[in-house]
């Protein structure tokens, strides 16, 4: 659910699925030690790395042999790389794992000190390198331990390229590096390699990404690139977004969901006493009129990218919902194309949960891809957009080819980190180019095609989308749902899983679910039946697996009013006495006979700090004990009603009051 393209939908492995193998693994003829690289010259401590405006951050080397006879084995590459600040990274990759060994370096003069100091490779060498050079000698080995040279092969690096290869190198070093400070990294890259590309020496400057260069410095300062100049890049958290001087910007995608809490330790849930009380079971069965139900009974659930939802999962929230009397209609696979997703969302449907990749700019992912593959060139990247549009165009949504919120277009296509190697042949259809929709699709959406979602229940299951308003301003939902950042994938679902289970029972709201989730992770206890969805995906709070990264937000007419600091966790109430209010108000069979039962309790006997006692062993038992002054405990009850049948409580401004949602009451 990170950003956009996971490794995982395919053959191709993980980029954090390091290997534990030494380099020789990857030589075709190794000697059975480890290595230990031949130790050059000490670096100039007075050298400090140049990094970011080195023009070594637009070239790398792959090597072809050493003068001890090894050389990468078939199907397998090493490659030095440099990063920015400094950074240098020996990389060995092939189809289905990774090694990486980092370094520093500095660039002086044309002379380059390269250190490495790990348990399996030692270099310390300064020599001089040629960046004209198709081919170097460097005075190291890689395979073997002994004195000696290797042959490298310059290769030009085009910005994606660079950026899915510094990400993935720094993910394999095997220490404990986060996918977020990873891709930090690429980011910090991408920026010294636009720096670069504008102001260095080196041939590669203002290449289109991925775009091959000859070797050799030119006469004029500056290479031509037309339309297709790289101008900026800017970090969307798990996505890098490549700007162009007078053409579309593409999305370079580093990594998708966050790991599970499983790898670094779940917390642990415990039964509640209150969960083996059958009246935890019950519901209303006279219920409101559903003047807070969606007008259209439809969900829709969009799930493009395979691997990141659950389908087993898929198919239990199909059927409570369908229990619950929603048509359901599912957008999964290739199947979830920009046309089938406004085809669906024009009808203004009642439920809409979209499971896929997201990022910090509110970008999400679909599940429509264009033919091309590999790292991209202008010619590819004009190509890939042409054939959009001619889709697009053929299918009646030629309008949003051209539709811009400001300067953000409807769509971007972007490139998944689909492959370990640095210089790799698309070899499967996770290779392809995919579409992004951006905030200026909903816009459309909603002012241009008459969608609205003031009365839906809206759930963008991805990571980051809620980091800023851009999306959650455009759909404007009643009741809206989404994660601020990175999140496990299981955690994700486990989450959809929960305000489905949760919503299906009459008189439950959409805040009324979202503090209970809240309540399991505050207490590790599980009092209702879908509490136990938690169990094994939920993490330590605020972590990638926490309810502390999920927002609500509710469209009231005017504005966004956030669920976190208004209504019930507004302060202005005890939390936990209207929860258990509200929980007694539910053992009467109708919705109206529950309600006048508290206000009842409270004017004969809470509002005089009476628990209500042998005299009123109902009211007695319908507060969590403590009762507070008068004011509080009104302030209470009303809040307890409100949850649960809509009554406006009096001392809440609208400004401060969630709008209220209900599934199917």
């Amino acid at each position: 659910m990170g950003l956009l393209f996971p490794l995982t939908a395919s053959a191709a492995p993980p980029a954090t699925a390091r290997a534990l193998a030494p380099l020789q693994h990857f030589a075709a003829r190794a000697p059975a030690h480890f290595v230990e690289g031949r130790q050059g010259p000490k670096l100039n401590s007075s050298q400090a790395p140049l990094g970011t405006d080195s023009p070594l951050v637009t070239i790398s080397y792959s090597l072809l042999e050493e003068s001890d006879g090894n050389r990468p084995k078939s199907g397998s590459e090493i490659y030095l790389l440099f990063g920015a600040g400094g950074q240098a990274y020996i990389y060995a990759s092939n189809e289905t794992e990774a090694l990486t060994d980092p370094g520093t370096y500095a660039y002086d003069n044309g002379r380059v000190s390269l250190q490495v100091s790990t348990s399996g490779l030692k270099i310390n060498a300064d020599f001089a390198l040629n960046l004209s050079a198709s081919e170097v000698t460097m005075p190291f080995q890689i395979f073997s331990s002994r004195p000696g040279t290797s042959q490298w092969q310059a290769q030009p690096m085009g910005l994606d390229q660079g950026i899915l290869s510094i990400y993935n190198a720094q993910m394999n070093t095997g220490a404990t590096t986060t996918n977020a400070q990873a891709a930090n990294q690429a980011y910090v890259y991408a920026r010294a390699w636009v720096a670069e590309s504008r102001g260095g020496a080196t041939a590669s400057r203002e290449r289109p990404a991925g775009a091959p260069a000859a070797f050799g410095r030119p006469s004029s300062s500056r290479l031509p690139c037309g339309n297709y100049c790289i101008t900026s890049v800017a970090s969307l958290g798990d996505d890098i977004q490549v700007n162009y001087q007078r053409a579309p910007s593409v999305i370079v995608s580093l990594y998708n969901a966050a790991p599970s809490c499983s790898e670094g330790g779940c917390t642990a849930l415990t039964l509640s006493s209150l969960a083996s009380d059958p009246r935890v079971s019950l519901d209303p069965k006279v219920h409101p009129d559903g003047q807070f139900d969606p007008p259209d009974r439809t969900a829709v659930l969009v799930a493009p990218v395979p691997g990141i939802e659950d389908p087993a999962a898929l198919a239990d929230m199909a059927t409570t919902l369908g229990q619950r009397g929603y048509k359901v209609k599912e957008l999964l696979g290739s199947g979830a194309t920009i046309l089938a997703i406004a085809t669906l969302l024009k009808s203004s449907p009642g439920f809409v949960m979209v499971s896929t990749h997201g990022d910090s700019a509110g970008q999400l992912l679909t599940g429509q891809t264009v033919a091309t593959e590999g790292f991209l060139t202008a010619a590819k990247m004009s190509g890939a957009y042409a054939e959009l549009r001619t889709e697009l165009t053929s299918e009646g949504l030629g309008v949003l080819t051209t539709y811009k919120l400001g300067t953000e277009p409807a769509y971007y296509i972007g490139e998944p980190n689909c492959s370990l190697k640095v210089a790799f042949s698309p070899s499967s259809k996770n290779c392809q180019w995919k579409v992004v929709i951006t905030p200026a699709f909903w816009n459309w959406l909603v002012t241009k095609d008459g969608a609205n979602f003031s009365r839906s229940f809206v759930f963008i299951s991805a990571c980051e989308t809620d980091a800023t308003a851009n999306l959650r301003d455009e759909i404007k939902a009643r009741a809206y749902f989404a994660f601020s950042k990175d999140v496990a994938a299981n955690f994700a679902t486990a989450v959809e899983r929960y305000f489905v289970e949760a919503l299906a029972r009459p008189t439950h709201s959409a805040e009324e679910t979202f503090y209970n989730l809240l309540r399991v992770e505050k207490t590790h206890q599980m009092i209702y039946k879908e509490d136990a969805l938690l169990q094994g995906v939920m993490g330590a709070p605020e972590s990638d697996a926490s309810p502390g990264i999920l927002d609500g937000w509710g469209w009231d007419g005017s504005t966004m009013v956030e669920y976190r600091g208004n209504g019930w966790l507004s302060g202005k109430v005890d939390a936990g006495q209207v929860w258990w209010m509200l929980f007694a108000a539910r053992w009467s069979t109708k919705t109206a006979s529950g309600a006048a039962n508290l206000e009842l309790c409270y004017h004969k006997y809470w509002s005089h700090g009476n628990p209500g006692g042998l005299a009123s062993p109902y009211c007695n038992g319908a507060n969590a004990g403590g009762l507070a002054g008068s004011a509080q405990v009104k302030l209470d009850v009303a809040y307890a009603i409100y949850l649960l049948d809509g009554s406006s409580p009096a001392g809440f401004p609208i400004s401060r009051l969630p709008p209220r949602w209900t599934l199917a009451d």
